[in-house]
């Protein structure tokens, strides 16, 4: 054999001792341990020889086989580093990097399987494979992270272009054992030379993602130096957050609901916030996609619930009997243990499932209509109310509306500010108007 092998084996003399490897080149040869953690990651086909000698496998691997990811195919962090860190030498062209991950990932594994899960990740590999050019590189960082190196960029003027370009050819469904898939994607792209070497650029890339993700996720961030503070900013949060609701910081506010024709108090909106001991009180908005993405969105769900639960039976017992609001995140509406979780909370406390409304906004829902319209009907199915929240902003069309199992749809706040404002007042009668044609409360 001609080709740079690698020697797996707890041996390091066993190219000596074995005859029939005596004429072949090994490049490297591991340790017991290391042994047995590359032949658990080592695809069939790699292996050229298995002989039992030590009671143990033996393997003679191509090691340029061991740069690829094996589920996808696609380079593997290091070799994609260390490919990075040769292709950045000082007389080298300009170019683009663009570091994405998938929104909500985990859902898909936690609703379909690991299985499924990995299927998706193959899937979209083979998309990477047919919207990027022969001299692109194109890698699995690790998890459901990608990086895709664009070659011969003239100058940074191209970074938002290209971007774009990409970001668009990643959205169309995915077809996955005859299901389509509907994904959404945080990227974040950076240039080189603007970011001087290697790290900077893996690093600013990563940065920019990450304030994608921050913002909602399914959009694009380009670096700037102002992400660097941001991403500080965002990482102290989340070391506290991390222990906000032992240190009982997190708090639950009920925003009253006034009918406004007869001025009677009907219902009242739960609204979460964090008590931070030096910063204040910090919206949900800043917070909430922190603790999606450190999976503490359970844990405050479940604050959020016992809380609500104790002070709308405190309100009955004093002879006021409210319809509650509760508003979900997009994790919290397409986790697949939302009903049972609601079930259970409702269930255990003897609270009349008909006294809680779930609010749902408008944009989350018509991301991935057929998962929110079927977990909408769920809903509605054990007996919860269902409110539209942030309606007039998002892409809902007139059919799909008709077809959400919704009581209530909640105006968006930005057309009341507006208000006296002649267009205003007739965008919020028109909204008014339609909820009437459709007997629903507004």
């Amino acid at each position: 054999m001609d080709k740079p092998l690698l020697l797996i084996s707890p041996d390091p003399a066993a190219a000596d001792t074995l005859p029939w490897l005596k004429s072949t080149h090994f490049v490297q040869a591991f340790n017991a341990e290391q042994s047995r953690q590359l032949m658990a990651s080592l695809q069939p086909d790699w292996i050229l020889s298995q002989p039992q000698t030590w009671g143990w496998p033996l393997a003679c691997v191509d090691a340029k086989a061991l740069d690829y990811d094996a589920l996808t195919g696609l380079l593997t962090r290091q070799a994609f580093t260390h490919r990075l860190e040769e292709r950045l030498h000082p007389d080298a062209d300009p170019v683009i990097l663009l570091l994405f991950s998938i929104d909500r990932f985990s859902n898909i594994n936690d609703s379909f399987g690991l299985a499924f899960g990995d299927a998706v990740l193959k899937a979209l590999a083979q998309r990477l494979h047919t919207i990027t050019r022969q001299n692109d590189w194109v890698a699995r960082l690790g998890g459901d992270l990608f990086a895709i190196l664009v070659n011969d960029v003239q100058d940074e003027r191209y970074l938002r272009p290209i971007a774009e370009r990409f970001f668009k050819d990643l959205s169309p469904p995915l077809q996955v054992e005859h299901r389509h898939i509907h994904l959404s994607y945080s990227l974040g792209a950076a240039h080189w030379p603007t970011l001087e070497d290697t790290e900077r650029l893996l690093n600013g890339a990563n940065r920019a993602r990450l304030n994608a993700k921050r913002q909602g996720g399914h959009q694009i961030a380009l670096y700037t130096p102002e992400m660097n503070v941001d991403t500080d900013w965002h990482l102290m949060l989340e070391n506290h957050l991390r222990y906000a609701l032992k240190k009982k910081e997190i708090e639950l506010w009920l925003q009253p609901q006034v009918d406004s024709q007869t001025r009677r108090l009907i219902g009242a909106e739960a609204l979460v916030r964090w008590r931070h001991p030096r910063l204040g009180v910090i919206s949900p908005a800043a917070f909430l996609p922190i603790a999606e993405q450190i999976d503490q969105i359970a844990p405050i769900t479940d604050f959020v619930l016992r809380t609500l639960i104790h002070w709308s039976n405190r309100l009955h017992d004093s002879g006021h009997t409210l319809q509650m609001g509760l508003n979900l995140t997009p994790q919290q509406f397409q986790d697949p243990k939302l009903l049972d979780n609601l079930q259970a909370h409702l269930e255990h406390a003897h609270f009349p499932l008909t006294q809680l409304e779930i609010e749902v906004v408008e944009s989350q829902a018509m991301e991935q209509l057929k998962l929110s319209l079927d977990t909408m009907k769920q809903l509605k199915a054990l007996g919860l109310k269902l409110a539209l929240d942030d309606f007039g902003t998002g892409h809902s069309s007139l059919a799909w509306l008709s077809q959400f199992p919704v009581n209530t749809l909640k105006i968006d706040q930005s057309f009341i500010r507006q208000l006296p404002q002649t267009h205003a007042q007739k965008i919020i009668h028109a909204i008014i108007a339609l909820a009437k044609s459709l007997s629903l409360k507004v």
